[in-house]
C-alpha cells in the first residue's frame, strides 16, 4: 500500500512537473515583458515633461545673436552658447533613437504580440466584473441603507 503510494506520488508529480514549469516559465515572461513595458511608457513620459517644459521655457533676460545659416534661415544663438552644435527644429534629436533593435527588444516585440490582447482581454473582464458586480452591488447597498434610514420608500 506504502509503496503504490510513492509510486502514483512519483507519476503525480512527472506529470504536472512540465504544465508547471510552463506555465512559471511563461509567467516570468510576462512579468519581465510588463516591467519593461512600464518602464518605456514611464520613459515616454517623462521624455513628453521634459519636452513641454523646454518648449515653455523663456529666456527674457538672454541676449541673442541672429545669425543666417547656409540655407538662409535665421538661428537665434544665446551669446554664451556661441560654439555648439546647432541642430535645427526640423531635424530634432530623432536620429540618435533609430537604431537596430538589440536581441532583448525583438523578444520583446514577440512577447508584445503575445500577451497585449491577452491583457487587454483581462482588463475587459475586470472591468466588466467590476461594473456589473462591485459597482451594482455598492448601488444596492446605498438603496437599502436609504430604506433603512427612511429617506427612500
Amino acid at each position: 500500500m506504502y509503496k503504490k503510494i510513492i509510486e502514483y506520488w512519483k507519476n503525480l508529480t512527472l506529470v504536472l512537473a512540465l504544465p508547471l514549469m510552463v506555465v512559471n516559465t511563461m509567467m516570468d515572461y510576462y512579468n519581465g515583458w510588463e516591467s519593461r513595458v512600464l518602464e518605456k511608457e514611464t520613459q515616454k513620459i517623462e521624455k513628453m515633461k521634459d519636452n513641454a517644459f523646454l518648449g515653455h521655457s523663456h529666456h527674457y533676460e538672454d541676449n541673442y545673436d541672429v545669425v543666417i545659416d547656409v540655407d538662409g534661415q535665421e538661428v537665434k544663438l544665446l551669446q554664451d552658447q556661441k560654439g555648439d552644435i546647432i541642430i535645427p527644429d526640423n531635424l530634432g534629436w530623432d536620429f540618435l533613437t533609430q537604431y537596430d533593435e538589440t536581441p532583448q527588444e525583438k523578444v520583446d516585440n514577440v512577447l508584445t504580440k503575445l500577451f497585449k490582447p491577452i491583457q487587454n482581454v483581462v482588463g475587459k473582464v475586470t472591468s466588466w466584473f467590476k461594473w456589473h458586480l462591485w459597482e451594482k452591488w455598492m448601488d444596492r447597498k446605498k438603496r437599502e441603507d436609504l430604506i433603512k434610514k427612511g429617506l427612500r420608500g
